[in-house]
């Protein structure tokens, strides 16, 4: 299990004006909120790490094939919708422990609430899925 010692966030749609490249809304000003970019880099960091901490002891980490996810993070408070936080760790996910995040077949989401008192983080389980569990 790989934890991760930050807020969860959910995914933010992306906007984009005509003609323009998309981009990510900014917390309101003078929010503790990371914005979604530096939130994403660091989950890509600690995710690549977790593989370099794998790798030492399992051998090659494999892309392909399909895989189970179990989520939980902490919250002091029910603000988020769970799926959205997924979606952000799918993402960041993405061309470190999959390819696409269309090879997670199952994926469990836990979220806790913590007194504001203890550290808010992410945990984060990949388990290889069998072909006989997939779904369909």
């Amino acid at each position: 299990t790989l934890t991760i010692p930050i807020a969860a966030r959910p995914a933010p749609r992306a906007r984009a004006k005509a003609g323009q490249q998309a981009y990510y809304p900014k917390p309101a000003r003078g929010s503790r909120v990371l914005d979604y970019p530096s939130y994403k880099e660091i989950l890509v960091t600690a995710i690549w790490q977790g593989i370099r901490d794998w790798e030492k002891i399992y051998g090659p980490w494999a892309q392909d094939g399909r895989y189970a996810v179990e989520l939980v993070f902490t919250q002091h408070r029910p603000s988020t919708d769970v799926d959205n936080v997924l979606k952000g760790i799918l993402d960041a996910g993405q061309g470190l422990l999959w390819r696409n995040d269309n090879q997670v077949d199952d994926a469990r989401i836990t979220r806790r609430i913590v007194p504001k008192t203890e550290e808010r983080f992410i945990a984060l389980e990949v388990r290889s899925c069998s072909a006989t569990t997939r779904p369909g």
